[in-house]
């Protein structure tokens, strides 16, 4: 469905951030019988003042509901602008976003998925969205031709029993090496007790990753050669 937002649609969204206000408001748009309506959700991002969450749960209530055709949210204080996070989003979850502006309402944002390239570095870091491991994703679709499942990734997973780069590893036709070379790929363990972070080596010393809470750069790997937990090369580069 090619969502076109109508007065009354948008009415309701500016209803919902007016209720949210001053956090941000969040939910789905749903299509049953050709008709849309709302899914509010409950916001739960550790600051919902300034970002939003939805709970893979409600994702999943929602999606029994109807057809889930858009995500909405509210900016308080601010124009309805998408951010480059939005974007992000959008493109890793192929969700239609909605933004409006709230109490500022002559504006409304929307942006279809299809191809938003975020350049490899000086990104701003959002778990879940764009953070180590959607940058190794976009790295290895985008150089290497090599994709990535993407999967909701709870935030501080690695404090709750969970190993996910591990643990979905061997899915991803990645083996482990010893030598370093171009392409491979990086595991650490950043004040963890299980690999909670990964990079990519560039081949000549340096490798690019994504910090939690930093912007992605191009670092040593000298400097981080203590965190270091493996090392792995997909098969296809294997020769």
């Amino acid at each position: 469905m090619s969502l076109n937002p109508t007065d009354v649609l948008i009415g309701s969204i500016v209803e919902q951030a007016k209720i949210a206000y001053p956090k941000e408001a969040c939910g789905f748009v749903l299509e049953v019988s050709g008709e849309v309506f709302l899914c509010p959700c409950a916001n739960v991002a550790r600051n919902p003042y300034i970002d939003f969450e939805i709970a893979p749960s409600d994702e999943a209530k929602a999606a029994k509901m109807g057809a889930i055709v858009a995500v909405y949210h509210s900016h308080p204080d601010s124009d309805s602008g998408l951010t480059d996070t939005d974007l992000a989003a959008s493109e890793a979850t192929e969700y239609t976003y909605i933004c409006v502006g709230f109490p500022n309402t002559r504006s409304i944002s929307m942006h279809h998925a299809g191809k938003i390239d975020l350049p490899y570095t000086g990104r701003m870091f959002q778990h879940g969205v764009v953070d180590c491991y959607t940058l190794i994703r976009d790295y290895y679709s985008r150089e290497l031709g090599i994709v990535f499942p993407n999967f909701f990734r709870q935030d501080s997973w690695w404090e709750k029993g969970q190993n996910i780069y591990e643990d979905n590893l061997a899915g991803t036709g990645f083996v482990p090496i010893t030598e370093v070379k171009r392409h491979d790929l990086l595991l650490f363990k950043i004040r963890s007790r299980v690999s909670n972070h990964a990079a990519i080596a560039l081949g000549d010393g340096t490798m690019l990753h994504h910090l939690y809470g930093r912007l992605s750069k191009y670092d040593s790997l000298v400097q981080f050669a203590r965190f270091l937990t493996g090392t792995y090369r997909h098969s296809s580069l294997i020769t």
